[in-house]
């Protein structure tokens, strides 16, 4: 790992080096020196605009940069999240952004016990102060204004006065990833958001590498309502794409910043995602939700999600009430599988595309923005058969409506059978997705406080089930070798592994 605390260097560097740009082992940042002039060119990846990429090549580092903003305690969560990218070391790095302490100090988390020490860990840990973390975004955007050194100075004040009414680290998301690409690798195709509340899957296997012909890859399409998703996301790298995010106006110049630019919590889902869905100049791809996130069911909460270095998996759905599986203790360890890469778009009878129209506003009764940043279409349920796949788009191979969106729909995703290792008899379908999401249970599970500090183990796996609890197993030895009780069973089983409550069997 690469742990980086920046700001002993801020002014020494600016300080013994005056004017110029700052190339250190590890890293290359620039500064502002009484001056708007952007003192050095941070290097820009080309963007690929063909859909004829390669994707058998293999590139010389990561070719997708996550880059996450992280300020407070530990969280019992944060464990398998950077177990999760290790585990996807050849094709994805972290840029873990510490933001110190309350008080605006670099007095940053120490994750190397989950993230490990080498510098040729595939996560950085950037520790910064407040007032560093806000430079370097002002930066960013007085590069692209042009600002004077007045304002320039104003431009950071602003920035951090106005910081504590964003404490989701909402306000300029949409730009993370070319404020902090100075840290990324220069092999990096693509750069996203992620939420610590996640399980990464396989991304050699899972991620849709041949889809090169879109500025945003979006995980995933939930209902008709659409929007970008705050918990992950992505857009291409390179020059094209950041052009179209910067004609967003209330960060136009450095007026509209001080103006116009007063945004709501979650901005990402709501005024970024109708400037990105609404704007004909940005192509998107929003996948299908059963193809990517296995979240929370709300009709099936006790649906088992695993989640391993090998990827992510839910069991085949949905379930009569009389025909769901059994519950902890008594489901038999599986042998997960390893699956081959689905193919974006395929050819065939069950294959369709329509084009669409976006509606501005919103036909649910309850939003958590303002409904004038709701975009939604009239979603025809009647095409496809139960079950099928619906992807979301602008531009691509398809043909769209007067907006250029289009409605693809695909065949379900076929299952791949796991066995449990002492019965080959018994067997279940499990899908793969890119992701787990454990947003319901973070906030209501009874057992997330209890999870362990030890990372996962290449041959482990964690599965979950909302109520029933959750167990770790052994895929070698197909036992259980740590569980946590649901909130329906007994309680006496808990224990004690470090800081965590745990069983041992």
């Amino acid at each position: 790992m690469a742990y980086i605390n920046i700001r002993p260097l801020f002014y020494s560097l600016l300080v013994v080096c005056g004017l110029g740009l700052f190339t250190l082992p590890f890293l290359s940042v620039r500064f502002y020196h009484h001056s708007a002039q952007v003192l050095g060119d941070l290097q820009v990846v080309p963007q690929n605009d063909t859909a004829e990429a390669s994707i058998a090549s293999t590139p010389s580092g990561p070719r997708i940069s996550v880059v996450v903003i992280w300020q407070g305690e530990y969280k019992p969560y944060l464990n398998n999240f950077f177990t999760s990218f290790r585990a996807n070391n050849d094709s994805v790095e972290l840029i873990w952004v510490d933001l110190g302490d309350r008080d605006g100090n670099a007095n940053c988390l120490d994750v190397s016990p989950w993230t490990g020490s080498s510098e040729e860990s595939n996560i950085k840990s950037i520790c910064l102060s407040r007032h560093d973390y806000w430079a370097l975004h002002r930066d960013y955007f007085c590069s692209r204004w042009d600002c004077t050194e007045n304002e320039s100075e104003l431009v950071l004040q602003t920035m951090i006065n106005r910081s504590e009414g964003d404490w989701y680290k909402s306000w300029f998301r949409l730009w993370r990833g070319y404020v902090f690409r100075h840290f990324m690798h220069p092999s990096v195709e693509w750069w996203g958001w992620a939420d610590p509340d996640t399980f990464m899957g396989n991304f050699r296997s899972q991620f849709p590498w041949a889809a090169t012909e879109y500025d945003v890859l979006i995980p995933a399409m939930p209902d008709p309502l659409l929007y970008l998703r705050g918990h992950l996301c992505f857009f291409r790298m390179g020059p094209i794409t950041e052009t179209k995010m910067n004609q967003y106006g209330n960060l136009a110049n450095v007026n509209a910043y001080f103006g116009n630019h007063r945004p709501f919590f979650a901005t990402e889902e709501s005024e970024f995602s109708s400037f990105v869905l609404r704007s004909p100049s940005i192509t998107f791809l929003m996948l299908p939700y059963a193809l990517v996130e296995l979240g929370f069911d709300r009709m099936l909460p006790n649906t088992a999600k695993f989640c391993s270095s090998q990827g992510v998996f839910t069991m085949q759905g949905p379930f009569a009430k009389e025909d769901l599986p059994p519950a902890f203790p008594n489901f038999p360890v599986l042998s997960i599988p390893q699956v081959a890469s689905p193919k974006m778009f395929t050819d065939g009878n069950e294959t369709a595309t329509y084009p669409i129209e976006l509606i501005e506003g919103s036909n649910k009764e309850e939003l958590w923005f303002p409904s004038e940043y709701a975009t939604h279409y009239d979603l025809d349920w009647s095409r496809g058969s139960e079950g099928v796949m619906r992807y979301i788009g602008r531009g691509g191979p398809f043909t769209g409506g007067s907006q250029g969106v289009w409605e693809h729909i695909e065949p379900r995703k076929p299952t791949v059978v796991a066995r449990a290792v002492h019965d080959p008899y018994f067997e279940v379908g499990l899908y793969e997705g890119l992701y787990a999401h454990f947003f319901e249970e973070k906030h209501h599970a009874p057992w997330v406080k209890d999870l362990p500090l030890e990372p996962l183990e290449p041959y482990q796996i964690l599965v979950t089930y909302f109520d029933y609890g959750v167990e770790i197993w052994d895929q070698r030895t197909g036992s259980v070798v740590w569980r946590v009780a649901g909130k329906d069973q007994p309680h006496a089983k808990r224990g004690h592994l470090r800081r965590a409550k745990h069983h041992r069997l």
